[in-house]
């Protein structure tokens, strides 16, 4: 007997499936956690409010995945695209039955709703995107390079060397990086000039808080 090739799931497909397995009770207490929430709820914050009410990690995973990318009002064309997907063929209609297609049907609108701190969060995360490519994560590798005598056989001293590396999001969503060389003059110049900089912030977030209660928001320490 032929073993059935597996099948290419579709991420946000994989992700609703789970949820439909997910019980009404646990997404009802995440739902009145995420309304009651107010201000800006940074992904490490909802990544633990999520796994709060959902300790198991797939469950979590695709409750994280469903909240970042579908709005509430999508319920309808989100269904009908899983529909659509269901009934492509056997194989698809096997993997998202008609009973996990009805579980999902009633899990889908208990899970999304017009949360205010998610809304304000989408709201700092497109202007973050409008203002410019978002840096990702950095990494500074030290190393020092040898300096050989004439004859180049023997070695009279090293050369500290320090490479930088940034990545980055463009505005496009792709990735992208740079790397340089420093010397240590120039990395001393750059630390005290992100020293300068973090002043600046906290110079701000002072002023700002005397007139505005909230202060800033999206302001990860």
């Amino acid at each position: 007997m032929p073993v059935p090739e597996p099948i290419a799931v579709p991420q946000m497909i994989s992700d609703l499936w789970v949820l439909s397995k997910i019980s009404p009770d646990s997404l009802g207490r995440l739902r009145a956690t995420l309304e009651s929430y107010t201000g800006f709820l940074s992904t490490e914050g909802l990544i633990k409010i999520v796994s709060t009410h959902l300790p198991e990690q797939d469950h979590g995973a695709a409750v994280f995945n469903t909240l970042k990318n579908i709005q509430s009002p999508e319920f309808d064309e989100i269904l009908e695209r899983v529909q659509s997907w269901r009934q492509e063929n056997e194989q698809h209609s096997n993997f998202f039955s008609a009973d996990a297609y009805a579980s999902l049907e009633q899990k889908l609108p208990i899970l999304l709703a017009d949360y205010p701190a998610l809304k304000l969060t989408q709201k700092v995360e497109n202007l973050r995107v409008a203002l410019g490519n978002e840096l990702r994560g950095f990494a500074f590798i030290c190393d020092a390079r040898p300096v050989y005598n004439e004859a180049r056989d023997d070695i009279v001293g090293m050369i500290p060397i320090t490479m930088a590396k940034f990545v980055y999001e463009r505005q496009n969503l792709d990735d992208a990086e740079i790397e340089f060389q420093l010397t240590v003059p120039q990395l001393k110049e750059l630390i005290r000039k992100a020293r300068r900089a973090l002043d600046k912030v906290e110079v701000l977030r002072r002023k700002t808080a005397e007139w505005l209660p909230g202060g800033f928001i999206a302001d990860e320490e």
